[in-house]
């Protein structure tokens, strides 16, 4: 005879402990998820009924929308990344976040995609120039923390400039900022130029604004068409939002 004991019972109610916190986390990503494909539904129905709008905003705002239609067709995927000093006790997080990112888009086959990355503070720096999927993934830790100012403008640019070497290719931008920039009266054309100029493929552009509410970031958004604004108020929100766009991210071959 064995004596009694509760390795068992504790065994099982750590078990079901952990399946438990798992289901929970699971209904909190969906209740996420559901939240930000709500208001984007919102948004696409309010400028469905707006005269002004141009049929590609709509449609450039019905892709996130779109369910089943993924596909693994190569997307250049353009970080803009800030790394003002506000950022630097951030900064690991976002490079965890930003692997995350490229890893899901690894299991959902989109190998094909190639990887950009700015980085800006006070002036902006291509880190990553078209690095196709895999090879982003295995150098993440090239993103090295600079830290200084906070403009937006050469980073839109920067960003033109690798856009326009993939032209015809669909396209991502994700431009992450933690505050407000100091170049706020030029940084909303330096984006309404970029949009205009990507005219050979499709632009999804994706404002995340870090911890803080920036309004020069809203206006940039506003001026990309069918540009989305989402925000976090910590690296593990941030790491949801990535993983939301990551998985929205897919080639529509849609043309205007």
């Amino acid at each position: 005879m064995y004596p009694s004991t509760t390795f068992y019972e504790d065994f099982l109610m750590q078990k079901r402990e952990e399946r438990v916190g798992t289901l929970i986390s699971e209904l909190k990503d969906g209740a996420q998820i559901a939240k930000q494909m709500h208001e984007l539904s919102q948004t696409f129905v309010t400028t469905l009924l707006d005269e002004n709008a141009t049929s590609k905003k709509v449609v450039d705002l019905l892709r996130p929308l779109q369910s089943g239609s993924q596909s693994t067709d190569p997307v250049h995927i353009v970080f803009c990344l800030d790394e003002s000093g506000s950022m630097s006790n951030d900064w690991s997080g976002v490079v965890s976040c930003f692997t995350n990112f490229l890893q899901i888009r690894e299991s959902l086959g989109a190998t094909s995609d190639l990887v950009s990355v700015v980085q800006f503070s006070n002036s902006a720096r291509v880190t990553m120039t078209r690095m196709p999927l895999l090879e982003a993934i295995n150098n993440s830790n090239m993103l090295n923390f600079r830290g200084g100012g906070t403009l937006f403008s050469p980073a839109l640019t920067e960003s033109a400039k690798l856009l326009s070497s993939t032209q015809g290719m669909d396209a991502v931008i994700v431009f992450m900022t933690d505050g407000e920039c100091s170049d706020g009266g030029t940084a909303p054309s330096a984006a309404s130029k970029l949009a205009h100029n990507f005219s050979q493929g499709t632009l999804m552009f994706f404002g995340l604004a870090f911890k803080e509410s920036v309004s020069t970031l809203r206006q940039i958004t506003d001026t990309v068409p069918g540009g989305i604004l989402l925000s976090a108020t910590n690296v593990l929100q941030l790491r949801d939002q990535f993983q939301f766009i990551a998985k929205q991210t897919s080639a529509r071959h849609v043309r205007s």
